[in-house]
Parts: C-alpha cells; structure tokens; sequence
C-alpha cells in the first residue's frame, strides 16, 4: 500500500518511532463510498480496515475511533 510505504519512509529516514492516527470513523468518507465486508460489522467496517492498515508500522502505533457514534451508508 502506497500510503504504509510513505510512512515507512518516514520512520526510516528520520527516525520516527511511532504515528498517531485520529478520525477513523465512516463519517471522514464522502457520501458516495461503497464498505465491501461483513455487514453485521457495518458501519465499523472501515474503522477495523483502518487499524488493520497502520498497525503493520510497529507496535507503538496509536488509533483514535470513535464507537457507537457513527451512522451507516
């Protein structure tokens, strides 16, 4: 994934231990956006791909999302 790449690049280059990622609910996407998965999780599915995509970058990473606060597409 380009984006994980960018942000290895940053570890390695400046020697960033660990990121902070914020607003990982669906109410960040456009309108339009189409969630492919189980839709018993829904709407938390993008909220689990999101963590499931910065948690490879080390065991230091921190993720905000809120629960209970979000409305289906």
């Amino acid at each position: 994934m380009w984006w994980q790449e960018r942000l290895r690049r940053l570890q390695t280059e400046f020697g960033v231990d660990s990121f902070k990622f914020d607003a990982g609910e669906v109410n960040w996407l456009p309108y339009w956006s189409k969630l492919e998965g189980d839709e018993t999780f829904g709407p938390n599915i993008y909220s689990t791909k999101y963590v499931e995509a910065v948690a490879p970058l080390g065991g230091l990473i921190e993720t905000r999302v809120g629960r209970m606060s979000q409305v289906s597409i």
